[in-house]
């Protein structure tokens, strides 16, 4: 019963929970540019990398819970797309124009993490490096694009995705 009072509270902590996520990982993006100087070898490519993709994963579920699937109708409006921290009023985006977003902080996320595709199951020396199969790596990323391009019923582009990450398996 979407309607009772105990539903729409649970409903409103879904929304506000993933928005402050959102608001939280575009904190990070506001700063990172200019403190690169912090970070060690690859970390700052891979911090960035992770929290766009991190983006993107968000506002994904948020469409899924709170927008039309693309078949009944991609241009309808869903959920708004945010990208910078501080608090404002977003428009909402069409379906489309959402998942598109998702894509577009995909492949900058692809690109920035595409140094670090090795997925570790153990503690080296770095630290950071540690189990990256925890984190939002790479091949995450690549698997993030092949759901989306399958929820928009692109199967030939979700198989491309997916087809890369079957293909890199460790021997």
């Amino acid at each position: 019963d979407y309607t009772a009072t105990s539903s729409k509270s649970y409903i409103a902590g879904i929304w506000s929970g993933m928005y402050t996520g959102i608001a939280n990982v575009n904190n990070v993006l506001t700063q990172i540019d200019s403190k690169q100087a912090v970070f060690a070898t690859n970390s700052y490519r891979v911090v960035k990398g992770e929290a766009l993709a991190l983006r993107a994963l968000l506002h994904f579920d948020l469409l899924r819970m709170f927008g039309v699937a693309p078949v009944v109708d991609g241009s309808r409006k869903s959920i708004p797309y945010v990208t910078r921290f501080g608090v404002s009023v977003y428009p909402l985006l069409s379906v489309n124009a959402v998942m598109d977003s998702c894509l577009k902080d995909l492949a900058e996320a692809e690109q920035l993490l595409s140094v670090e595709k090795t997925v570790r199951l153990e503690y080296p020396a770095d630290p950071f490096l540690a189990y990256t199969r925890n984190h939002m790596n790479y091949w995450a990323v690549k698997g993030l694009q092949a759901r989306i391009y399958l929820y928009r019923d692109d199967k030939q582009a979700a198989l491309a995705e997916a087809q890369e990450v079957i293909n890199n398996q460790p021997a």
